[in-house]
């Protein structure tokens, strides 16, 4: 009983300080600073959804999870492309690591059945509401029909192991 008052309270705390275990809604970013469309504004909510559901267990087990790329097609089909190469899996992303996702996700949105890539992974948010940084989960997306790419980054904190997820940070990205 004494473990889920403290669970109950720590997530009213952090729910308080803008942390939950569901993404805030993208829908809520000022729209005029981004050149993409309400549909695909919704679109890539539920595309967000999805990467970080690839990634929670990972994450909450070991602290960090190795990038992926994802694609979405034109029939609404999700294919996930894990990144596995030898002496990568203990590190963070590194520049070589992010230049073969790039490779990866740029190869993918080639195909014509492919509408959007992501790829996801493991960052930190620095600004004014996190001034010492935060760890992250980024969300890189890229679509046939998108102008830039966006950038969809969400704070992170394992409490009681569950992933909580901070209010969303997004960046356009110019291609």
């Amino acid at each position: 009983m004494k473990q889920i008052l403290t669970t109950i309270l720590c997530l009213v705390i952090f729910s308080f300080l803008g942390f939950s275990n569901k993404p805030n809604d993208t829908t809520s970013i000022n729209e005029t600073s981004l050149k993409i469309s309400q549909t695909q504004l919704d679109e890539l909510y539920q595309l967000t959804t999805h990467g970080i559901d690839l990634i929670k267990k990972k994450y909450v087990n070991h602290g960090s999870f190795l990038p992926i790329v994802f694609s979405y097609s034109i029939n609404k089909v999700f294919k996930v492309i894990a990144y596995d190469e030898p002496g990568i899996k203990d590190k963070l992303l590194s520049d070589y690591a992010y230049r073969i996702l790039i490779k990866i996700a740029d190869n993918e949105l080639k195909k014509d059945s492919i509408r959007i890539i992501c790829i996801v992974y493991n960052g930190t948010i620095k600004n004014d509401k996190y001034p010492k940084g935060i760890d992250c989960i980024d969300l890189l997306f890229n679509g046939k029909k998108f102008d830039n790419a966006v950038l969809i980054s969400y704070p992170v904190k394992i409490e009681n192991v569950q992933l909580l997820l901070g209010e969303v940070a997004v960046q356009i990205i110019k291609k």
